[in-house]
């Protein structure tokens, strides 16, 4: 099976959970503005809450993932999926929740901006809120790396699922 199916498989499995994922997404979101401003104001006190708070985050994640998928691993390993393919599917879910984070920060940032046009009294707030694009990119990756103990968490606990569990409707 090529890699692009798969991702795309992971994509749509992903959306299948609307709830879960939706509020994950949120909570990245506010994940990535917190790293953001921490990173733009160069507290260092700041700057480490955030890593912590990114890596447990993406740790309890990780777990929730590995937990409500874990059905849905068993049936692939029935029809012969090997380990890689489940990692990449959980790669992909895990992925397109952090990126599309990152898209609702940039367009609560871009609101912010121009909301602050029409407002000039809120300009020195938005002034606080909108932060360079270096620090953006920063932050996204910053971001995508704190999903690293995530994925292998969610990958030690996919692999080892057997196949005989989605057959004995555990």
């Amino acid at each position: 099976m090529s890699t692009f199916r798969i991702l795309k498989k992971s994509f749509v499995i992903a959306f299948r959970s609307t709830r879960r994922v939706t509020a994950f997404i949120i909570i990245y979101a506010i994940l990535t503005f917190t790293t953001a401003y921490s990173l733009e104001k160069g507290d260092p006190q700041m700057q480490l809450i955030a890593l912590l708070g990114g890596f447990m985050v993406a740790s309890v994640y990780g777990i929730l993932l590995s937990q409500f998928r874990k059905k849905d691993v068993a049936i692939l390993k029935c029809i012969s999926w090997g380990n890689s393919h489940i990692l990449l599917l959980l790669v992909g879910e895990i992925f397109i929740v952090s990126l599309m984070s990152f898209i609702l920060t940039l367009e609560i940032i871009i609101h912010i901006q121009g909301i602050s046009f029409y407002f000039p009294s809120l300009l020195a707030l938005a002034q606080d809120l909108v932060f360079r694009g270096d620090t953006l990119l920063m932050t996204f990756f910053l971001v995508v790396f704190f999903q690293v103990p995530g994925v292998i968490l969610a990958n030690f606990r996919a692999t080892r699922i057997s196949p005989m569990s989605a057959l004995r409707n555990e």
